[in-house]
């Protein structure tokens, strides 16, 4: 059992790459934390739907993940992190334009939770799991303070992320570079 943790880009091939190591195994648990907020990403969650493997299992949520997977065994494959988190963040707070220590922390803490749980839950049950998030960290500051504090919350989630996990990849251009 392993934790294997892939970053990347949007469209970096970080999904591809996780869905093909996810393949090596018979049974498959899908994670799907994308929630249709808008006609953009209704259209990417078909997409995901359409290319997933029809013999896997899916489960559709962000939240209690630990009791999600319970009795499961295989491989478990969670896209995406930053969906997730922002799903707690919408949660927490609709209005991010003024958001208070309290709700940075409250996303944060209810974030890693699911995340430490998944992780702590996985290798109980000895599973295979697979963590997919966004790189955020390599490009512009956000102009609005939604995005500055997405981005290091994401930031501060994923390097956690990449401490519990055995394997971890960086995906660029569709490009897979082991880091550890």
């Amino acid at each position: 059992m392993s934790v294997i943790y892939i970053t990347g880009g949007v469209r970096s091939g970080k999904s591809t790459l996780a869905e093909k190591k996810a393949g090596e195994f018979r049974q498959v648990l899908y994670i799907a934390t994308a929630r249709v907020l808008d006609e953009e990403m209704e259209e990417r969650i078909r997409i995901h739907r359409q290319r997933r493997d029809p013999s896997w299992y899916t489960h559709e949520g962000f939240r209690n993940l630990s009791e999600a997977i319970r009795g499961f065994t295989g491989c478990i494959l969670l896209d995406c992190v930053t969906n997730l988190l922002t799903n707690v963040m919408l949660d927490i707070e609709e209005d991010w334009d003024a958001p208070t220590e309290e709700d940075i922390s409250q996303a944060e803490e209810a974030a890693q939770g699911e995340m430490e749980g998944l992780i702590h839950s996985a290798r109980a049950q000895g599973n295979e799991l697979i963590l997919v998030s966004n790189e955020l960290g390599m490009g512009l500051v956000p102009v609005y303070p939604f995005g500055r504090v997405f981005r290091d919350v994401a930031g501060r989630l994923n390097q956690r992320i990449a401490s519990l996990s055995d394997e971890a990849y960086l995906c660029v251009s569709g490009i897979p570079l082991r880091l550890k």
